[in-house]
């Protein structure tokens, strides 16, 4: 069998039905389905992932790849080792793929022979989902997940953009770099931040992201305030260790002021009694929060008297 074009590689964990969906949507491509892969690397899931991957019948050929829990990071470096096409396409098991994703990748590197060159595609949440009003501010005005807003007036693009829910590379520059020590850090065992600190380092043999609007993907991840709460609480660890690292880039990280506050939690942790009371209050400000979000999504809903959409 001939090698494939792309190899898609999709890490997962615990998200089997999310995963299959991930799947599917791949089976609409544009392309041939001999002209790429899928390696779906799963980090040590205890769900029934293993045996939804093996009941699935798929045009395309799909590697499945089992780790002991270790990261998203991980998973991407056991990915690449098992890839054989020329391209890589990084995607997360909660993308569902625009059936002209492949093809924009594919169509976007034919253009550019620079060996460091990653094809940025666009990520938006799916067609017809219903949002809730934090999705429209983290993906909106916030730019806290996503930052496509910036990209018209930005010049270049450097690692923070490195979305690995949508990003291609050639496969030969992710190679030479590992050989040389530069892979996704095990490090960040969450996911948050593995990423644009791989691109940091990749940055110095050259890496360059080029955004490619049509090359589409769609987020199918439904958030609320807890779930982006606690989404943001493996960030804020995650930022800590990136921070550690390269202490010389703050200036665009901003998060030194969180790895400064490690003493006083240090501290904190042999005082039981102010812990007991910093809880109750995090429980309280966590209910007025809901309340207030609940609040704006019933405003954001409701026609006012005129019978258009309240602002």
């Amino acid at each position: 069998m001939s090698k494939p074009l792309i190899s898609v590689i999709v890490p997962t964990f615990n998200r089997s039905q999310m995963l299959t969906q991930c799947l599917h949507a791949l089976e609409r491509q544009t392309v041939l389905p001999q002209e790429f892969e899928v390696i779906v690397v799963d980090d040590g899931s205890t769900d029934d992932t293993a045996m939804a991957v093996a009941g699935l019948t798929m045009p395309f050929h799909v590697k499945y790849v089992r780790q002991a829990n270790a990261g998203p990071g991980s998973a991407r470096n056991e990915g690449i080792r098992h890839a054989t096409g020329e391209l890589v396409l990084f995607i997360g098991d909660d993308i569902l793929a625009d059936p002209r994703l492949i093809e924009s990748h594919l169509a976007a590197h034919a253009t550019r022979s620079d060996p460091g060159v990653a094809i940025l595609g666009h990520i938006d949440w799916p067609p017809g989902m219903s949002r809730s009003a934090v999705m429209d501010f983290v993906c909106g005005p916030a730019t806290l997940q996503f930052a496509y807003a910036f990209i018209p007036d930005l010049p270049t693009l450097d690692f923070r953009f490195f979305y690995t829910s949508n990003i291609s590379l050639k496969r030969q520059f992710l190679l030479e770099a590992a050989a040389d020590g530069v892979t996704f850090d095990p490090d960040f065992t969450a996911a948050a931040f593995e990423d644009s600190e791989f691109a940091l380092r990749l940055e110095r043999r050259g890496l360059r992201i080029v955004y490619a609007a049509d090359a589409l993907a769609y987020h199918d991840h439904w958030m609320d305030l807890d779930s982006f709460s606690r989404r943001e609480y493996a960030a804020g660890r995650m930022a800590v260790v990136f921070y550690r690292k390269h202490p010389q880039i703050d200036d665009q990280l901003q998060v030194r002021w969180i790895g400064d506050w490690t003493d006083a939690i240090d501290e904190l942790t042999t005082r039981p009694d102010l812990q007991s009371r910093l809880r109750a209050l995090d429980e309280h400000t966590g209910t007025f929060l809901r309340s207030l979000v609940q609040t704006l999504g019933d405003l954001a809903d409701s026609p006012d008297a005129r019978g258009t959409r309240a602002p």
